[in-house]
């Protein structure tokens, strides 16, 4: 019964808030239909593209240039647009994609995490496995994963020698 009351308030909400943002937006049209402006003439004195003026006043968009221009001659101000998301959801769903493990304590690297590490590109490790030549690697399934000691093993192969330091 309050899942029920809840979702109806939250549609509630966004149905109300769509409606003030149609409501704005018929405004502005109406207002610059009564003073003979259209869209085009605004984007050319303001240099910005026509879209970018509709995105705005239809609330899709901030232009402060445009939201200026629309408080100055039609006498309506225009609401600040609300982020997508807030800082702090955003630094989660930063830290969510971050690798955090140290490298040190893994046994096993995915090639996404090899390459994170070993400054590697993931193309190069698939071009790799499909010539079934570098890193040796084991599959579960589809999963692709490589072992540290392999890694080592295949990093110090690589080693050039020169003359100067023998």
């Amino acid at each position: 019964m309050e899942l029920q009351k809840a979702n109806n308030n939250m549609e509630q909400g966004i149905s109300d808030n769509t409606k003030k943002a149609s409501d704005r937006y018929a405004d502005i049209r109406i207002a610059l239909y009564k003073k003979h402006i259209l869209l085009k003439e605004i984007s050319e004195m303001l240099k910005i593209s026509r879209p970018s003026v509709t995105r705005t006043i239809q609330g899709i968009q901030w232009n402060s240039t445009v939201v200026d221009w629309v408080r100055d001659n039609l006498g309506i101000t225009l609401p600040p647009i609300v982020p997508k998301y807030t800082k702090q959801q955003k630094r989660e769903r930063r830290d969510k994609n971050r690798l955090i493990l140290d490298p040190r304590f893994k046994k096993y690297f995915t090639p996404k995490e090899l390459a994170f590490y070993y400054g590697l590109s993931i193309q190069f490790l698939a071009v790799q496995r499909c010539h079934k030549v570098g890193i040796p690697y084991r599959k579960l399934g589809k999963k692709v994963l490589y072992s540290k000691e392999d890694i080592d093993r295949y990093i110090e192969t690589k080693a050039i020698k020169n003359k100067m330091c023998e």
